[in-house]
């Protein structure tokens, strides 16, 4: 490749593949005597995954690599760029727009090899050498032969992987154009944020492209990538231009909103307030960033649902049977069984002892969610407070026994009062055996003793 009646000034070459069976080797370059190669600046590195569209392919519009959404993308934002892609590939092994279990591999293998999926000797690639800043996947629209639970897993099994090899890049998680596994992908990176790994980044792309937008049904057109590369941009560019700064405090302010649980009581109000008050102390682009927002919402709407704590006003009641090692008798040193303790208890506690109180006798699967929203209820206790909940044995029997149910339909009752002694009439007929058979051991040592006098 040479370039020749090149005007004086600076000059940048570009070189890509077309299309997958492309072979580029770049073994070297040659300048003129007089040019000189310029140091380049180092810029953000954007990696894109995923198949014939990600690759270039458009049907009737041609191959056009560099018209891509991605190519588009990183172009716009001055970014570097480089691009894992094959047609026809699908994420799952043996799946594909080939057949199912049709032998070839999947892209959650391929892309940690050296070589394309068909050349021979591949290698594992050495992810030490460079780490991307971002990495984009766009993976799912061969997928459409493998079970939900199947690329699920596997999904998930790929983010781990991409997690641990890159600890600090970006990884954004596209739906594909046709929203192929939608829920799934969704799923996959509920799963790493729900590890606070927030730095996995879910791409709703539903309704991005609309209409006719393909070319033959599967690939979109040059106008379509267009859309698609400035939506992208809106997601990415946020979170690309984001100081570290920024980035910690809002994975703050989403570790927090994580802390709140899906059954809301008043007792747990508390929790959803400290979440809202630190988002609203974030700039507004620390919020742009918040990912699990909409958790803060639902949390904040169920809280309303509840309507007023009628429970305010302090309460006295007596604490009786308090057993020694359990966690209702912690903070009470020196109560025995027959302890009577008379306290001012906040409405939080009294809440819980009557969630507790409320707990059927007889535990059936369908008292699970009662069983958890006291269980939720108590653990947002204080220790000083938890000393106060004198029915904690009635909660953890019914944990044990829902436990046992769960994968049943039956019901097994749970006994919370003590049972009475039983006395056994069986040891009574033998001590009437045992003194009949010692009278007749005497009689007959008697019967003895007289014939032989």
């Amino acid at each position: 490749m040479n370039s020749s009646a090149l005007a004086d000034g600076e000059h940048t070459l570009k070189a890509y593949m077309s299309r997958q069976e492309t072979q580029l080797t770049i073994s070297g370059f040659s300048i003129d005597a007089n040019a000189s190669l310029l140091k380049v600046d180092k810029r953000k590195h954007i990696e894109f995954i995923g198949d014939s569209i990600t690759e270039g392919y458009m049907g009737s519009d041609g191959s056009n690599f560099n018209l891509t959404f991605g190519f588009l993308a990183a172009e716009s934002m001055g970014y570097d760029h480089s691009h894992i892609a094959y047609g026809g590939l699908a994420l799952v092994p043996g799946y594909s727009n080939k057949g199912i279990n049709n032998g070839e591999p999947g892209m959650s293998e391929c892309y940690f090899q050296t070589k394309q999926v068909v050349q021979p000797n591949n290698s594992q690639w050495k992810m030490d050498t460079y780490a991307p800043d971002a990495i984009v996947i766009n993976m799912g629209t061969n997928d459409g032969l493998a079970p939900n639970t199947l690329f699920q897993t596997t999904y998930i099994s790929f983010l781990k992987k991409l997690r641990d090899t890159f600890p600090n890049t970006l990884i954004f998680a596209m739906v594909p154009f046709n929203n192929t596994h939608f829920v799934e992908i969704w799923n996959a990176v509920n799963e790493r944020q729900s590890k606070n790994d927030f730095k996995v980044i879910f791409v709703n792309t539903f309704e991005w492209l609309t209409g006719n937008y393909t070319t033959d049904g599967i690939h979109p057109s040059i106008a379509s990538h267009e859309i698609a590369a400035n939506k992208l941009k809106a997601v990415m560019q946020p979170w690309l231009k984001a100081s570290g700064q920024d980035i910690d405090a809002s994975k703050r302010v989403m570790e927090r909103i994580n802390t709140i649980p899906e059954i809301i009581t008043h007792v747990n109000k508390s929790k959803v307030t400290s979440a809202r008050t630190m988002y609203n102390a974030l700039s507004s682009a620390q919020k742009s960033l918040i990912l699990n927002y909409n958790k803060l919402i639902d949390a904040e709407e169920k809280i309303a649902d509840l309507g007023p704590d009628s429970s305010k006003a302090s309460t006295t009641f007596t604490k009786t049977s308090v057993s020694a090692g359990s966690p209702s008798s912690a903070g009470s040193s020196g109560l025995t069984g027959s302890t009577i303790l008379t306290t001012q208890v906040k409405s939080s506690v009294t809440e819980v002892i009557s969630m507790i109180n409320a707990l059927p006798a007889t535990v059936k699967p369908e008292d699970k969610a009662d069983i958890l929203s006291a269980r939720a209820a108590y653990d947002t206790l204080t220790e000083g407070e938890k000393a106060l909940v004198t029915n904690y044995e009635i909660l953890t029997a019914a944990e044990t026994r829902i436990n046992e149910l769960i994968a049943t339909t039956g019901s097994i009752s749970i006994t919370t009062e003590a049972t009475q002694p039983v006395h056994n009439n069986n040891s009574s007929v033998l001590i009437i055996v045992i003194l009949i058979v010692v009278g007749l051991i005497l009689l007959t040592a008697l019967f003895f003793i007289i014939n032989y006098k």
